[in-house]
This record gives C-alpha cells, structure tokens and sequence, in this order.
C-alpha cells in the first residue's frame, strides 16, 4: 500500500529566443572555439544559455532534471559560426538543480559536447 502520491507529469511552457551576433575577433579554427555558459546562475525565472562556435554546426541544446529527465529543448537545428545567445525560461520549473547541454555535430561529422549545471531557486 502506498501513500498515494505517485509521479507528478507537468507539462512546462518553453519560450525561446535566438540573437546572433557577428564575431569581431575575425575567423575562428572550426570547431577549435566553441564553449557554452549559462547565466545567471542561481536563476529564478529566467536564464540566458550563450553558445560560441567556431564553424557551422548542428546543435542541439536540451535542459535535463537531476533524474535524467528531459525537461526542455531549446534549440535544436543548424546555427552559423558565431556568438549565440538562447533564453530559457524557467518560471515553469520547479527549483532545483539542473544540466543544460549542448552538443553542436560539425559538417565533418565531429561532435562537441558541453554540460552546464544551473540552479533555480524561488
């Protein structure tokens, strides 16, 4: 006999919004520049997630719970050589802790994977 509480499934509102900007540093070693960071962190409602690439890629960035769970998907598609800045908003979400990762698939086929963890608080 349980205590009556089994799994909660929420469904969580998502916005998403891309900015590019132009890479004044001059061209980049492809795949050689490449990082992904997350701000503010502890968030409450919202955070930017800032991706930098060094050449054309597909990337996929998705926020996972601390159970593995997939909780949102922020980009998934091709994004040009440059700085990219991609909200994520969290007044959805329960505070805790969670990963955001990205991978970005060059046009040769390598992969580069980056994980962040941030924290929501209320």
């Amino acid at each position: 006999e349980g205590d009556g509480i089994g799994p909660v499934v929420a469904e969580v509102p998502v916005t998403l919004t891309v900015t590019e900007s132009t890479d004044l540093e001059g061209e980049a070693e492809p795949s050689e520049e490449a990082s992904l960071s997350v701000w503010p962190n502890p968030a409450q409602a919202e955070a930017t997630v800032a991706l930098t690439l060094g050449a054309a890629a597909e990337v996929r960035i998705v926020v996972y719970d601390v159970l593995g769970r997939e909780v949102a998907v922020l980009a998934d598609g091709p994004f040009e050589a440059g700085q990219h800045r991609v909200r994520l908003e969290a007044s959805g979400l329960p505070a805790g802790v969670y990963l955001v990762r990205g991978t970005a698939t060059g046009p040769e086929g390598g992969v580069r994977a980056f994980t962040e963890r941030i924290t929501l608080v209320r």
